[in-house]
């Protein structure tokens, strides 16, 4: 088998197989879960405006009102053109995605051994897939066609990129990561926090600073480069799109006697929401991420601000991820889904950071 960084070696083939069954497995959970979930009050207004482009070339904003950025809308509406099923191919777009989300995480966990073993590789890989499939905030949005599953995996992706970039000082990913955090924040606006540290995190590459301005650029590049859409719609019709995403969500504060309104945007009842309804209920992926992060796995050079994945990635995304969270003026339940993928991966990497820390382990032993 090769050898992988840390000179641990990769999963052999039989490691591999048994993660690609794991991981087909996986998808036919969401496809079923996906197909057997009624259609919910919410994801008309999704699903409408895509079927309205598609089969009658009318544009939100400009023809009627948007409440949200218009992404999906042209997404859902080329699946419609394509498909002529406005539904199945909205669902299935959720289910595509988060199983390329799905089988990021079990690639990593297989491309080398943990432990020394390759099967703790297998193992943590299906590990990593139980919590995203099985955590309850994550299957409160999974299936549906809201802007939750397609936004999560660009963003996931975004943070993924930017620690690529910083291993090989490429443009190119820097470029690639701003595209996927703007499509990220043109699907869902509350994505819109990650974009700054993940800009911010460039200061944190090495190199000179004019390369680390210069890979920064080309974030900004790719991010204005996806995010031509929302521009485009924002230039024809300038009032409707600001008041679509940022006056709408805020007309029930406007009305005093709607106390539930006002009690929502209460900072302390945000935070008490996230500790009784989203740790308590998710509390497996969250010890999971402080045990294999921020817990007895963490070691001098492993830990999760070292190397190259840095606090660009998992810090930063977090954090960034976590904010956007609480941007709404109404906290629900599905809100808080973006949550479980980010700190998923979160696992798989610090997993990864354990896995190098074996190598060099082994290796000082082998020269003893």
């Amino acid at each position: 088998m090769r050898g992988g960084r840390g000179d641990v070696p990769a999963a052999g083939p039989m490691e591999w197989v048994f993660g690609g069954v794991v991981w087909v497995f996986f998808v036919f959970l969401l496809f079923a879960w996906a197909m057997g979930q009624a259609l919910n009050h919410d994801e008309h207004q999704f699903l409408a405006p895509g079927a309205l482009l598609a089969r009658q070339g009318v544009l939100p904003f400009v023809d009627y009102p948007l409440f949200h950025l218009p992404d999906l809308v042209f997404l859902y509406a080329g699946l419609d053109r394509v498909f002529g099923w406005p539904i199945l191919s909205a669902k299935m777009l959720g289910v595509v995605f988060t199983g390329l989300l799905g089988l990021g995480l079990m690639v990593g966990c297989l491309r080398r051994r943990v432990l020394g073993s390759a099967r703790w590789g297998l193992v943590a890989g299906v590990g990593v897939l139980v919590l995203l499939f099985c955590d309850p905030v994550a299957r409160a949005a999974q299936g549906k066609t809201w802007n939750h599953e397609l936004p999560t995996a660009f963003a996931v992706a975004a943070t993924v990129l930017v620690a690529a970039a910083r291993r090989r000082d490429s443009a190119w990913l820097s470029g690639l990561a701003g595209g996927c955090a703007a499509v990220a924040v043109g699907s869902r606006l509350t994505f819109a926090p990650i974009l700054v540290p993940l800009f911010l995190a460039h200061g944190w590459f090495g190199g000179t600073w004019g390369r680390r301005a210069g890979l920064a650029g080309a974030f900004v590049a790719g991010a204005a480069g996806a995010f031509l859409p929302c521009f485009w719609l924002w230039w024809r019709a300038p009032e409707g799109f600001v008041f679509g995403n940022l006056g709408f969500p805020r007309l029930r504060l406007l009305d005093p006697t709607d106390s539930r309104a006002h009690k929502t945007m209460a900072y302390w009842r945000k935070a008490r929401f996230f500790w009784k309804e989203i740790f308590v209920g998710s509390w497996p992926v969250f010890v999971a991420y402080g045990l294999v992060v921020w817990g007895g796995w963490r070691r001098r050079g492993d830990a999760p601000g070292a190397g190259a994945n840095g606090p660009s990635a998992r810090g930063v995304g977090f954090l960034g991820m976590l904010v956007g969270c609480w941007l709404p003026s109404r906290y629900q339940y599905q809100h808080y889904y973006a949550l479980a993928p980010l700190l998923a991966w979160g696992v798989a990497v610090g997993l990864s950071a354990r896995v190098r820390g074996e190598g060099r382990r082994l290796n000082a032993e082998r020269r003893t």
